[in-house]
């Protein structure tokens, strides 16, 4: 029967007795090798002559009135909220020395009958994944998922994780992926993907490393999504969410190229408009000449427009807006990307 309900038993004699005969009940609990234990019931029942359940006596004894034949005995399970799997117990009865047994097993994985008389639905307590965090983290450090199972297990429990991408990259933006069954005391790494949770255990930490870049990429995230063997293949499980908090910033410089700080007249001057950082993204530079033409300064007609390089290597006119772009940087090379800006005299 599901655990939390009560299994009847019938105590019958194949023949009524002119007298009253005495049955002595015996429920045997051993906690050993799939059988039930104590404290998976609760206590021994027998209904009486008004139809009424009586617990047993400590002695075990019950009465078959005279002319009756059979006695029906209850054994109340407990809902303990444990996944146990099948556990079995036995009752003995007793008269004049001749012992008979009948068998009951108390199911908790959702499959167990409930007799018509009795409320609720089949209990299950197999182990499903019931939350997921959703951490943060500066780059550099460790997001730590908090994994929460909704019932403990006698035995070992199968938990799958997926870390996922979201605006971030799994194995770019992160490193090492660890558990631990211990509250974070010690960590083991995670290989494909599986882990078994201990009996007992309805919480685990997960533990991704993630890395410290020098690139400007705003905050990214990733997603771990967890489930229990006990759940279905698809659409089952929970999602949480970790937040990798950008630590870098960029500033602009402005340098002349070559060492050309000052040029002939009629040549070019060559300056390195330089990001300090790359971006992930491209950045949008607005380039402007002055030339006031007051004292010892440049007049509008004294240079010839306004260049940069383009990514093939050819020198464009800048437009009339003055944007030109320094294009997202590689987060793999890590080199400086920069923009090349000339001006002809």
């Amino acid at each position: 029967m599901s655990e939390g309900s009560a299994a009847d038993f019938t105590v019958k004699l194949s023949n009524p007795s002119a007298t009253d005969t005495q049955v002595t009940l015996n429920l045997i609990t051993t906690g050993t090798n799939g059988n039930a234990s104590a404290t998976d019931v609760a206590g021994l029942q027998y209904k009486d002559s008004n139809g009424s359940w009586v617990n047993v006596p400590a002695n075990g004894q019950v009465t078959i009135a005279a002319g009756q034949t059979e006695v029906i005995v209850r054994v109340p399970t407990v809902q303990d909220g444990v996944y146990e799997g099948k556990e079995n117990f036995t009752l003995n009865a007793t008269v004049n020395g001749n012992t008979v047994s009948g068998q009951g097993s108390i199911i908790d994985d959702g499959t167990g009958t409930i007799p018509p008389e009795q409320p609720g639905t089949p209990d299950n307590d197999q182990p499903k994944v019931a939350s997921v965090s959703s951490p943060s983290v500066t780059e550099g450090g460790n997001l730590v998922f908090d994994v929460q199972l909704d019932h403990s297990s006698t035995t070992a429990t199968t938990v799958n994780l997926n870390l996922a991408n979201g605006s971030g990259i799994v194995g770019t933006d992160t490193n090492s992926f660890k558990v631990s069954f211990d509250n974070g005391v010690t960590y083991v790494n995670v290989t494909g993907g599986q882990v078994s949770v201990p009996a007992g255990t309805t919480s685990i930490k997960v533990q991704v490393a993630t890395v410290n870049d020098n690139i400007v990429e705003g905050n990214e995230t990733i997603t771990l999504t967890a489930k229990s063997e006990f759940e279905p293949a698809a659409g089952a499980g929970q999602t949480g969410t970790g937040t990798i908090l950008d630590n870098d910033s960029s500033t602009l410089s402005v340098t002349p190229a070559l060492n050309n700080v000052s040029v002939s007249e009629g040549s070019a001057a060559d300056f390195t408009v330089k990001l300090s950082n790359p971006s992930a993204t491209d950045t949008q530079v607005t380039l402007k000449l002055i030339t006031d033409g007051a004292t010892g300064n440049a007049s509008a007609a004294d240079v010839a427009g306004l260049q940069y390089k383009d990514s093939t290597g050819n020198w464009v006119n800048v437009p009339a807006n003055g944007q030109v772009t320094i294009a997202a940087g590689s987060n793999r090379s890590h080199r400086p990307c920069t923009d090349r800006a000339r001006w002809g005299v």
